[in-house]
């Protein structure tokens, strides 16, 4: 008894669906990668398989040379006028790469812009990204005018796209580190010992004092006899200080 294959008539044979993807209709949002044709005015002809546009000159920063392929994001599309972006495909790329060493816990480098309201404006991989400055080392200090300019290794920690936010920790990329230091530090401590301390951070109800990778409260109430309008009155960041 022969076996008779049979096709359902919702299935397409393989050429006929290679010919039907081949010339889909391009969507919003879809990046491509398009061939470079030729320079006509403000814009630049491409093709990217059977779908053919225009990328504005001003996405380039010199004339791209005809053959050149490029990666393009599919920007409009009105009827058969298809227009492509190139900053928007290096967007959406970027984001991609950004969202990998999120998951991945990648290190990248971040330099300082700017001192905010608790936080600096840094530059990472060419966008700015937010850095609270409780996430700055340890070691480090808080002294904005100091950090600016300065280069750091962080980790994503948040990333939301919609708000183009993305937050960074250099703490994080220590944990480790500062877990095994902190554990030694306490293992050998002991309540009535005297130890020296670098201040960390000065606030309005006292100081962390930095004691071996661990910070501790110096309360203003500990710090002198005599009553202090405010914990700077006594001490500032960076400062060494022999603590009980």
């Amino acid at each position: 008894m022969s076996e008779t294959s049979s096709t359902p008539s919702d299935v397409l044979p393989i050429d006929a669906l290679y010919e039907e993807l081949s010339t889909r209709v391009a969507r919003t949002g879809d990046v491509v990668t398009a061939t470079v044709g030729a320079v006509d005015g403000e814009t630049v002809n491409v093709t990217a398989g059977a779908l053919q546009g225009v990328i504005p000159l001003a996405d380039f920063p010199t004339a791209p040379e005809a053959g050149s392929e490029v990666e393009a994001y599919v920007d409009t599309v009105e009827g058969d006028q298809i227009t492509f972006s190139v900053h928007k495909a290096e967007r959406v790329a970027l984001w991609a790469r950004l969202e990998r060493a999120r998951d991945e816990g990648e290190t990248l480098k971040a330099t300082i812009l700017s001192e905010g309201r608790g936080n600096y404006t840094v530059d990472l991989l060419g966008v700015k990204a937010v850095l609270p400055q409780r996430e700055v080392g340890p070691r480090r200090g808080r002294d904005g005018e100091s950090l600016l300019g300065t280069t750091l290794p962080v980790r994503i920690t948040r990333i939301r796209e919609k708000k183009a936010l993305i937050l960074v920790s250099e703490r994080a990329t220590q944990a480790t580190h500062y877990k095994a230091v902190s554990e030694s530090s306490l293992s050998s401590l002991e309540a009535g010992q005297i130890v020296d301390g670098v201040v960390q951070r000065v606030t309005h109800f006292g100081a962390f004092v930095d004691i071996g990778g661990i910070d501790g409260l110096l309360h203003v109430k500990d710090m002198s006899w005599q009553r202090l309008r405010h914990p700077e009155d006594m001490v500032d960041e960076g400062d060494h200080l022999r603590v009980k």
